[in-house]
């Protein structure tokens, strides 16, 4: 037993010995601090090589998004307004930070700006929220604001609520599709789908963009719309004159929530007197000073008498001199009389409304466009207004057999030539096709109006036709243009009638990063 463990002592004290803890030397400090020192310059330049290697890979991001940015600045260079507005996810009923950012210019350009798939926020595009000269426009832009605030820290200054600028002309203050639908006549559908849809996708889709885009886009169209309503002008272009005008009535209510009870102060509303477009002479309105103010209807004038506002003067006009000064702009819109005049004739008190572009082409239009073109409309008296709805048809068929996209009237005509033939030749032709024509009769007759799919059906397929093979829709615009001044010879056009219309069809219209 003793020699067993002699012989297990001898094999394991070489070993102790191999592993035995030496006492640290006198001379391991330095060594220590040296270590420690290269250590720290190893990882600075690790910092450093990545960083560089980050902002590598980040500077396309960086350069388009500073690109977009600089695009926007000068589309409002003069007119300072942008469209803003903002998309997120919720899950459960937690908000997850904004996800997509939309600025959309006066111009008709939109930057889409992932904010969820930035490293860092541009300082370009900071700068750009941050300016309180450029006023950004929408339905609760001040709450999507503090979201920018509250997500990222980014401070957005001068936002404006649309719906103030509609109480101030009357209109009711709706939301963004009911107020594109009275004021812009285009039909703006908002699909809940792509509203709660996921923004946070590596790449959205083309829903997706076109949802982001019209919502931005409508937001500063209805604000020029009703800029213009509040003072007009007879130009396309917006100029700086307009903005500093626009922005004098409306700064007080820069960066406020939308609230019904704001009151909104009588020498913010250009209070005018309505013409009513079916008096036969013109009934003047002047102001004490004798300055001439508008034209009014006989009932209105002799109103302004009963209530003792004012006296009639001697004057070949029937005009009556207020006694007090109105709250209203001086504005020489107001002081033409008779604006609605027959484009073709010139006569006065014109009531149909003439679309460039007819509504069945113009509905499949691309939604920015639409919001382009739904001013263009042309006023016709009845009697000029009956020649154009033939001119019309004619033109119709042609655009049917160039674009192979059948008209309803072809079964107008089929149903009109059975007609004739059941009054003429009744008695003279079989049972067989005396039932055959009834029919035909009978299954027209059944529908009260033209078939509006047959109308939907003929309107998009010319729409793609002219986008595909012809030339694009600016192509489509000029072939009515053009025939209209053909067939009607208008000698009363108004000045957007020379305007480009170029501006309209740009094909780059929006533009995303991140």
């Amino acid at each position: 037993m003793e020699f067993f463990a002699n012989e297990i002592k001898n094999f394991l004290e070489p070993i102790s010995t191999q592993f035995a803890i030496k006492k640290p030397s006198k001379n391991l400090a330095p060594d220590i601090v040296i270590a420690l020192i290269g250590l720290v310059i190893a990882v600075f330049f690790a910092i450093v090589i990545f960083k560089i290697i980050k902002k590598i890979l980040n500077y396309p991001t960086q350069s388009k998004c500073d690109d977009m940015v600089e695009k926007l600045k000068r589309h409002c260079g003069d007119y300072k307004v942008l469209g803003f507005d903002c998309e997120w996810i919720t899950i459960g009923r937690v908000r997850k930070p904004v996800a997509l950012l939309q600025l959309a210019s006066p111009n008709g350009f939109c930057g889409l700006f992932r904010l969820c798939h930035m490293d860092h926020i541009p300082e370009s595009l900071k700068n750009l929220l941050a300016d309180k000269e450029i006023i950004k426009v929408g339905i609760n832009p001040a709450e999507d604001a503090r979201k920018l605030q509250g997500d990222y820290g980014i401070y957005v200054a001068s936002t404006f609520d649309i719906r103030y600028l509609a109480a101030m002309i009357r209109c009711k203050p709706l939301g963004l599709e009911k107020l594109s639908r009275s004021l812009l006549n285009v039909d703006f559908v908002k699909p809940w789908y792509i509203a709660r849809s996921n923004w946070e996708f590596d790449k959205l889709d083309d829903d997706q963009v076109e949802y982001a885009a019209n919502d931005a886009f409508a937001g500063v169209e209805i604000f020029k719309h009703l800029a213009n309503r509040l003072k007009p002008r007879n130009y396309r272009n917006f100029t700086n004159t307009d903005f500093i005008a626009i922005k004098s009535k409306i700064e007080y209510l820069l960066d406020l929530d939308f609230s019904e009870n704001i009151p909104i102060t009588l020498s913010t509303i250009r209070v005018t007197i309505p013409i009513t477009l079916l008096s036969i002479r013109d009934y003047l309105l002047e102001a004490p000073s004798g300055r001439r103010l508008c034209a009014v209807s006989k009932s209105k004038a002799e109103w302004y008498l009963e209530e003792r506002l004012g006296e009639k003067l001697q004057s070949e006009a029937f005009t009556i001199r207020l006694y007090n000064d109105p709250f209203a702009e001086d504005n020489s819109y107001w002081q033409t009389s008779n604006q609605y005049e027959c484009v073709v004739c010139g006569q006065k008190d014109a009531f149909a409304c003439k679309e460039v572009v007819p509504r069945e082409y113009r509905m499949h239009f691309p939604l920015i466009t639409q919001f382009f073109t739904s001013s263009d409309v042309l006023h016709l008296c009845l009697k000029c207004n009956e020649l154009d709805i033939i001119s019309n048809i004619k033109l119709r068929t042609r655009l049917s057999r160039k674009c192979d996209a059948p008209y309803s009237f072809d079964q107008v005509k089929e149903v009109k030539k059975a007609a004739e033939t059941l009054l003429t030749n009744d008695n003279a032709m079989s049972a067989r096709k005396r039932n055959h024509l009834k029919t035909i009769l009978s299954t027209h007759f059944e529908e009260y109006f033209i078939d509006q799919h047959r109308m939907v059906e003929h309107g998009q397929k010319v729409v793609n036709k002219f986008q595909t093979e012809f030339g694009g829709l600016k192509e489509l615009e000029i072939f009515w243009r053009n025939n209209f001044v053909a067939y009607m010879n208008p000698k009363y056009l108004p000045s957007f009638w020379n305007w480009p219309i170029e501006w309209k069809y740009k094909p780059e219209a929006v533009s995303i990063v991140g």
